[in-house]
């Protein structure tokens, strides 16, 4: 009698199969039952275990109470226990998974952390990790990580556990475990970029070659009177210096360094008609030179870069470093234009 790997085997042959068929999966966006019949399902195909490169989970777990929904839709209060002798099972089989996305609720994925250092679980193919709020276990348990990232979405910047735990600065306490890392990227969270989590980067990563300090430097801005440049940029700034072999560096939008530009009015008609166009050109134009501005402060402090963005944006550097070129550079109000165009026809 045929072995079920070998029917699985001439089944699949019989198929035209694309060759990256089972380089992405994902697990999601249901709850514990979904997650283990998709779990199930993958154990039982050999091909999936070996060839996955990116697995992405992403669980929701409904929190109502049965005056939202009827009891048998309500989740168990924490995942069960062959859920998570699955979980490990499935990691520890796809021995060639590159990226692993974590993306479990906060308050569940301690079931995770006791039951995957029960097993002492060991991802050793892994190389790219992004994990959600307080699951900053897992990074210990892939050894050969070379660029780490917050996972998590929104959540990530929603305060903190009840206990006051601070995932942010976890996840970075968590990264000096893995030598091998050349990225690290980062949203600073509730409270932004701190000077303290600043700190933590540069003692716990030395080695770091590319470095992301996403989302704000401090407590997001309110619209509101500019104070000017605040210096928070700079003092940032000459922390990384710290970092030997930076070479890299992402920054927030120029609205979120402190520069003086809080980006303008955020809601409202203020943008309406054509008057309205006129003045968000004007506020796409201070956004710009608050993003020169951040960009010669890094020149000047990081002199030793070789690239780097601010919002997404880089600037050339062909001629060097010292020498940036923008896509506004000498040519401001043509770009305004492109970027806001305005129907003459339009009312006021």
């Amino acid at each position: 009698m045929a072995s079920k790997e070998s029917n699985e085997r001439e089944t699949l042959e019989a198929l035209e199969i694309p060759p990256d068929l089972f380089y992405n999966l994902r697990l999601g966006t249901g709850g514990w039952p979904d997650a283990f019949h998709r779990l199930e399902e993958i154990k039982t195909c050999q091909r999936a275990l070996k060839e996955v490169r990116t697995l992405v989970v992403s669980i929701y777990i409904y929190r109502g109470s049965e005056a939202d929904l009827q009891t048998k839709l309500l989740e168990p209060s924490q995942p069960p226990e062959q859920l998570l002798t699955l979980f490990g099972d499935i990691l520890e089989s796809m021995t060639n998974l590159e990226t692993l996305k974590w993306n479990v609720p906060k308050e569940d994925t301690r079931f995770f952390e006791e039951s995957f250092k029960l097993r002492k679980l060991y991802l050793p193919s892994v190389e790219h990790l992004e994990p959600g709020p307080s699951s900053q276990y897992l990074v210990e348990m892939c050894p050969n990580l070379v660029e780490l990232q917050n996972g998590g979405g929104l959540s990530w910047n929603r305060g903190y556990m009840p206990d006051n735990r601070n995932w942010g600065l976890m996840l970075v306490q968590a990264a000096a475990t893995v030598p091998k890392l050349k990225r690290f990227a980062m949203e600073g969270g509730h409270d932004g970029w701190t000077p303290e989590l600043i700190f933590e980067v540069v003692k716990s990563m030395p080695q770091l070659e590319s470095l992301g300090l996403l989302g704000s430097l401090g407590p997001y801005p309110v619209y509101a009177m500019s104070m000017g440049d605040s210096g928070r940029l700079k003092d940032a700034l000459d922390m990384l210096s710290g970092l030997a072999n930076l070479s890299h560096l992402d920054l927030p939008p120029s609205a979120y360094l402190d520069l003086g530009f809080d980006g303008g009015p955020g809601c409202g008609n203020a943008y309406d008609g054509k008057e309205g166009q006129l003045y968000l050109r004007e506020v796409i134009k201070e956004g710009a030179e608050a993003t020169e501005l951040g960009g010669n402060i890094i020149v000047a402090t990081l002199p030793h870069l070789t690239s780097f963005t601010i919002g997404g944006e880089s600037p050339c550097v062909d001629g060097g470093i010292g020498n940036l070129t923008w896509p506004w550079t000498g040519r401001m109000d043509e770009w305004l234009e492109a970027e806001v165009p305005i129907d003459d026809s339009t009312e006021y």
